[in-house]
């Protein structure tokens, strides 16, 4: 599970044991729940984040690593209020600021820090940016096979997150593929990518039954052709 919120109106939040729910609530200025979670949650949560300024990043970072598995810098969001405030797809031509970020945050935490980001339209700028990525101590990177220009309804660029893995010793995430999971899961296999985040379109659209099914199956037909 993964939770995304922006860290200005995090840092104005009040931890409160919600003793009826058994929660970890984060309220804001007005009472209202900002995030929430249980220690049944704990080593499944991965708190995401958006950010601009390393600082910050740490603040947030320290207030929630104990009720969490993971901290994620989402760098690769094309929406507007990411690219609006510097956060997201914005990072992606700016790598010296990309590093501080993470370097700031894996020395400064507990638990494992990843990011996510989509590819440029430049090969070698696209790896140079990995490398970097890579060199700060992250325990993972998610890929986005689209550019910030591209959208879901454009192809997925796999070839491109194949030559990132083949560089990078870390795990690599691929992120932004086909919805046919027979093909996420060939693609997952032969590249040797540590998972994928397919899941959250089914999420989004209510096919999770269908999703499960067909990962089911699929599973089925791999152990009668081994047999």
């Amino acid at each position: 599970m993964l939770k995304k919120l922006l860290l200005k109106r995090f840092l104005q939040c009040t931890k409160v044991n919600n003793e009826y729910l058994e929660t970890i609530d984060f309220l804001d200025e007005d009472g209202g729940v900002c995030f929430r979670t249980s220690e049944k949650e704990k080593n499944k949560l991965i708190f995401q984040m958006g950010v601009s300024e390393p600082e910050v990043a740490v603040k947030v970072a320290k207030m929630i690593e104990p009720y969490v598995a993971g901290i994620d810098v989402n760098m690769g969001c094309p929406k507007d209020y990411s690219i609006k405030g510097n956060m997201g797809a914005a990072l992606l031509t700016q790598p010296e600021l990309i590093k501080n970020i993470l370097v700031n945050l894996v020395s400064s935490c507990h638990v494992p820090v990843t990011c996510k980001i989509r590819i440029l339209d430049n090969e070698k700028e696209t790896l140079d940016l990995c490398k970097i990525i890579e060199s700060t101590g992250v325990a993972a990177v998610a890929i986005h096979g689209r550019t910030r220009y591209t959208r879901s309804s454009h192809p997925c660029n796999y070839d491109m997150i194949k030559k990132i893995k083949q560089i990078l010793k870390i795990p690599v995430i691929l992120n932004g593929g086909s919805l046919d999971i027979k093909i996420e899961m060939t693609w997952t296999s032969y590249w040797n990518t540590q998972g994928q985040t397919l899941l959250w379109w089914h999420v989004q659209h209510g096919t999770i039954p269908q999703f499960l099914g067909a990962v089911a199956q699929l599973l089925l037909e791999r152990q009668y052709s081994n047999t």
